[in-house]
């Protein structure tokens, strides 16, 4: 249905006018790209189950704005609460390893979550991920910490 406008922005960026050097780009790229930047996707870092304080999100939420909205409530009781899970970002120590999310993240040996969405990061030179710690795990600092992706029972070292 929006073919014409992909047509009309290639003819807008190539030989028709000057180069903008408007490429195609497959859906993995785009969706590595996301991850690098840390932004959340809908049923990988974000549904139904994630508070916005869980999905690191609080930024964008105002919890004493006078005007009531849908789920003010619930974010009020949950406040100061323990999280259930943290969202980290994590970088592999190797490029090697092919890791697409949904593998679980080890804390010395330990089960403490999950990988939710994994790609390429050309600003990292790494493979960057997003995932959720959970449980007790979560409820510790994770910046600059060691822990393991388990990739078919192989522990490969990441850092959050």
């Amino acid at each position: 249905m929006a073919r014409h406008v992909y047509l009309a922005l290639h003819e807008a960026g190539s030989e028709a006018g000057p180069d903008l050097g408007l490429r195609d780009a497959g859906y993995y790229a785009l969706d590595a790209l996301r991850t690098e930047a840390g932004r959340r996707a809908w049923g990988a870092e974000l549904g139904p189950d994630e508070t916005r304080f869980e999905a690191g999100l609080m930024h964008a939420v105002k919890l004493d704005k006078v005007a009531d909205f849908i789920g003010k409530a619930a974010l009020l009781a949950a406040r100061g609460k323990p999280l259930r899970k943290k969202l980290v970002m994590v970088v592999l120590d190797s490029s090697q390893p092919w890791v697409w999310g949904g593998e679980a993240l080890l804390i010395d040996g330990q089960a403490a979550g999950e990988l939710t969405s994994v790609g390429w990061s050309p600003k990292a030179q790494a493979r960057v991920g997003l995932g959720f710690r959970r449980g007790a795990s979560a409820q510790q600092v994770h910046r600059g910490i060691a822990l393991q992706v388990d990739l078919w029972g192989e522990e490969v070292g990441a850092t959050a």
